[in-house]
């Protein structure tokens, strides 16, 4: 699980280095993000290690504020058991991230 979550957030902060800050694609990209904490949640990994593999590809101290308000947010929603509604949850959150980005712009 861990080096499945620090591949995903390698390549996500990659892409996000090269998207346009405000842009369809970085906000596609936070919401990517999203998903992959919510999956991790649904998955019942550690909170914590959640965050620290995350906040090992990120370079700067407001982008791993801003990684930290995410499983927050993420691990403040409840953890299902079924495949169905873990998938809702994920679903709900990654375009709820998306969704709260997009409108800023």
């Amino acid at each position: 699980m861990k080096k499945k979550l620090l591949a995903i957030f390698f390549l996500i902060f990659i892409s996000v280095e090269k998207s346009n800050s405000g842009s369809f694609e970085s906000c596609s990209n936070a919401s990517d993000i999203a998903e992959s904490i919510m999956y991790a949640r649904q998955q019942n990994a550690d909170m914590i290690k959640v965050y620290n593999a995350g906040a090992k590809t990120l370079p700067d101290k407001r982008t791993k504020k801003t990684l930290m308000r995410l499983v927050q947010r993420a691990y403040k929603k409840r953890r299902y058991s079924t495949e169905k509604y873990k998938n809702n949850a994920i679903m709900d959150f990654k375009n709820k991230i998306f969704n709260e980005c997009y409108s800023e712009k």
